[in-house]
């Protein structure tokens, strides 16, 4: 995780107030998605729903690309391995062995 080595944990929007990750984490995946938030341009009520001001929507934005980013797309990276390896486990269950 040498992307994060440098970043200060626990995450802190501009203001100085920390950020709990998993907090933001079920927020976004309350309303869909990053993607989805971003695309229909829900920071602010992001920001509401997190309890702070509509203000600081673009930092929790950058929060949420600075540290939740890699997270996801790993987790994502993995569960896909893990149903491959399932499939060809249930495809090779078949096979006669010598």
């Amino acid at each position: 995780m040498r992307i994060l080595k440098d970043e200060h944990m626990p995450a802190r929007i501009s203001i100085g107030d920390e950020v709990n990750l998993l907090k933001l984490h079920t927020v976004l995946d309350n309303m869909g998605d990053f993607n989805k938030v971003t695309k229909e341009d829900k920071w602010e009520i992001v920001a509401v729903k997190f309890g702070h001001d509509n203000r600081d929507a673009e930092s929790l934005k950058l929060t949420h690309i600075k540290y939740l980013d890699l997270f996801e797309w790993y987790f994502h990276v993995m569960k896909d391995k893990v149903k491959l390896s399932k499939k060809e486990r249930k495809g090779n269950s078949g096979m006669c062995r010598s």
